[in-house]
């Protein structure tokens, strides 16, 4: 997350992916203004781009989604995307973004109480906002 970060999205020079598009969009029309930097959504991308087959890419505060379009865009696609958003109106945001993603899964929760309890979370690599 970025202070600021929806705004860059405006006037960031290089090519954003539809996908990313799509959750800024989101983050727009909620007035969420926290999307990651695309200059650090790009580095996303090519991290998630060395993730093994089978990887499980794990997320927290995914906000409408723009960090993990970034990764989900540069993943394979035998790579899992989960990621847990704590705001209800946000976490749905993102789920309609990912909606036609199936290796991305969007969790509405706290990812602190959801990593000690109930839900598995195998991470093979994990970005966290917090």
């Amino acid at each position: 997350m970025s202070l600021n970060g929806t705004a860059e999205y405006r006037t960031w020079p290089g090519p954003v992916p539809e996908l990313v598009g799509s959750a800024v969009k989101a983050a727009e029309e909620l007035g969420f203004d926290l999307c990651v930097h695309p200059a650090t959504g790009q580095l996303l991308g090519v991290l998630a781009g060395g993730v093994a087959a089978g990887g499980v890419i794990g997320e927290t505060g995914t906000g409408t989604g723009a960090g993990l379009a970034w990764m989900a865009t540069s993943a394979g696609r035998d790579v899992s995307l989960v990621s847990v958003e704590l705001d209800a109106e946000r976490a749905e945001a993102a789920k309609r973004v990912f909606a036609h993603t199936p290796n991305v899964t969007v969790i509405h929760g706290d990812a602190g109480e959801l990593a000690g309890g109930e839900v598995a979370l195998p991470w093979t690599v994990r970005c966290s906002s917090r």
